[in-house]
């Protein structure tokens, strides 16, 4: 016990004493390091920035994703409004007492009226096989059945809006009776030049 009846407590040299005196050893005291704290910080900068780019890419992958099921889903709608297209082409041919329904149009114009579903006259002329001859006969029919069957299919109504966007940028024809009785007109002024020419 001390003078005052506290606790007194001496240095008691140790066996680095002697160098530390001399100067020949150096005292090392540890000091906290915040770098840990730094480095956890630094480590949920990354964590949050990992996450970040795995949203991202989780992002990416659901648009993918999307844009798949959404060509699967038209690819699927096309396939039906195939069918019933070749349904239409039985029941034209059946009117008109015909056993060869490709007397109406071919498998190959068919699967090109599906996949490009035409808005108009135009636009159904470059289908293949559907030439101005077939379209006297069938091209308001099939027009109405493009148009009708889009109508109640939602997976084929943007391609069929951006055709007929196309085609008023374009300013084609549409089809109505005076596009029939110009055509008309017209064929009949060709026949008339023809028989004039033959016939003076």
């Amino acid at each position: 016990l001390g003078e005052w009846g506290g606790v007194t407590s001496y240095l008691v040299p140790g066996r680095n004493a002697r160098a530390l005196a001399s100067g020949s050893a150096t005292l090392q005291v540890p000091v906290a390091d915040d770098s840990a704290g730094k480095t956890a910080q630094g480590s949920k900068r990354a964590s949050r920035g990992s996450s970040r780019m795995a949203a991202l890419a989780m992002e990416d992958d659901d648009a993918l994703f999307d844009e798949v099921d959404d060509g699967a889903e038209v690819e699927r709608a096309k396939a039906k409004m195939l069918d019933a297209l070749k349904e239409k082409r039985r029941s034209i041919a059946a009117a008109e007492k015909k056993s060869n329904t490709s007397h109406i149009f071919t498998e190959p114009t068919a699967q090109a009226i599906v996949n490009q579903l035409p808005t108009n006259r135009s636009q159904l002329l470059l289908c293949q096989g559907f030439g101005a001859v077939k379209f006297r006969p069938y091209g308001k029919t099939i027009l109405s059945f493009v148009a009708e069957f889009v109508e109640r299919t939602p997976a084929l109504q943007p391609q069929f809006a951006q055709n007929k966007a196309d085609a008023a940028k374009k300013k084609t024809d549409t089809i109505d009776v005076d596009d029939d009785a110009a055509e008309s007109s017209a064929e009949r002024a060709c026949e008339s030049g023809a028989s004039t020419y033959f016939h003076p």
